[in-house]
């Protein structure tokens, strides 16, 4: 048996952990807080010291207890101060996990605002639930939008899987003159040398034929009114 020494148990861990932040990363965009927050040990710390100009809208960083998306890309080196300072440039996450909650940040205008059934950790340990659809108060400036949340019996949302787009019935196959599926004849209506027709009065199906003839002709008959003439039984 191998056994995997304790640096190479490390540096495949850190392989894998940095594989999880990079998909977080360019999933993040289209994930809500609480998708992101249930992934929070894939979320890197922010660094004041790195170039984020590159790194995708949307992107996860924890600091101060919080996770935070980016804005604005940017170089951080070039910006005084951290994400609960540059709210300009960085959003906050929210979740509607209580066991997740994180301690009350007040919204940056429209940024960060609380929506519905998201939940914050109150400073008396208890955890709150917003009841309106958005709001900047916490529960001290606006009781009457939060309850507060039995972390005894509470459990997940079941989600519903969403019912996959009815499969559309496929086009009807345009008759192309072959045997297997021959045109149906009308009368006066051009048919071609070599093709197949169907024929709507008796029900059987013919194939054009004169000699040695090519190309098209029109005929004011059905073609078992011109069998032997322009037609042949199949």
């Amino acid at each position: 048996m191998t056994t995997i020494d304790q640096e190479t148990r490390k540096a495949a861990m850190y392989q894998a952990g940095r594989a999880a932040a990079t998909a977080l990363q360019n999933e993040a965009h289209s994930l809500t807080g609480t998708q992101i927050i249930d992934r929070e040990m894939d979320v890197p710390e922010f660094d004041p010291t790195k170039d984020y100009t590159n790194t995708p809208a949307g992107a996860p960083v924890a600091d101060e207890g919080q996770v935070w998306t980016l804005i604005t890309p940017h170089n951080a080196a070039a910006h005084q101060g951290r994400p609960s300072t540059l709210r300009a440039l960085w959003g906050l996450c929210h979740t509607k996990n209580p066991f997740k909650a994180k301690p009350w940040v007040d919204p940056y205008g429209t940024s960060g605002l609380y929506e519905r059934d998201e939940c914050y950790l109150h400073k008396d340990g208890s955890v709150k639930r917003c009841t309106v659809d958005k709001t900047n108060f916490d529960a001290d400036a606006m009781p009457s939008y939060w309850e507060t949340v039995d972390l005894a019996t509470w459990e997940p949302p079941v989600v519903e899987p969403e019912e996959p787009d009815p499969v559309p019935d496929p086009e009807p196959e345009q008759p192309d003159g072959t045997l297997e599926n021959p045109i149906t004849a009308e009368r006066g209506m051009t048919y071609e040398y070599g093709k197949y027709y169907h024929d709507p009065e008796d029900g059987k199906t013919y194939l054009c034929k004169r000699q040695n003839e090519t190309g098209t002709i029109q005929l004011d008959y059905l073609p078992h009114e011109l069998i032997l003439h322009y037609f042949v039984e199949a």
